[in-house]
């Protein structure tokens, strides 16, 4: 079929098959849009990404995400960490309004044996389910040594780091947190007292 992408499928026209491709310009421009953008396996549209990487790749999204911001490391197979999601959800919405934002970096892969397919859609299942519209991270490292060195991490999850416009931890949370301490943590990622 020459130029025909096979799962375009091909029409029939004045005895010629034609592709989609060639015959629909808009299929083109979807097609092309879902490549540059992504997809994360069923997210809608307009849902914020899911990317998947190493060590330096996180440090380079918290540098680029600057503050303030708050960063929490969790993972489906906590069960802290599930609990508390919805309430920083929910403070998250005025914090975001205030020109604050959130990146959940997830340990899901630091399970032996956890292939990063399945990983993956445990986190999209998470995203769904809980209403994550925010970056997600899906922390794919050999360790997380590095990692928790680098940023004084406890080991165990959930943690939740914040951070000020300069990029400097003003606050930490260890272990599960309250939707007020979450606030209070947003607020001094703000500079508020």
């Amino acid at each position: 079929m020459g130029s025909s992408i096979p799962f375009l499928g091909a029409m029939r026209s004045s005895g010629k098959t034609r592709t989609a491709w060639n015959s629909r310009p808009a299929v083109r421009v979807l097609f092309t849009c879902l490549l540059l953008l992504g997809c994360d396996g069923g997210a809608s549209s307009g849902s914020p990404t899911l990317e998947q990487g190493p060590f330096s790749a996180l440090k380079t999204k918290i540098a680029e995400m600057r503050g303030p911001l708050l960063v929490n490391f969790w993972a489906t197979w906590c069960g802290p960490c599930m609990a508390e999601l919805p309430g920083l959800m929910k403070e998250a919405a005025d914090f975001r309004a205030e020109g604050g934002k959130l990146l959940l970096v997830s340990d899901d892969l630091m399970l032996p044996d956890v292939r990063p397919q399945e990983a993956r859609d445990r986190v999209l299942a998470a995203r769904k389910r809980l209403g994550l519209d925010v970056p997600i991270f899906l922390f794919d490292d050999e360790d997380n040594e590095e990692r928790d060195a680098f940023y004084d991490l406890p080991g165990a999850i959930p943690v939740t780091l914040c951070m000020d416009r300069e990029g400097h931890i003003v606050d930490r949370i260890e272990g599960a947190a309250s939707p007020e301490r979450f606030r209070e943590a947003m607020r001094r990622a703000l500079g508020k007292k």
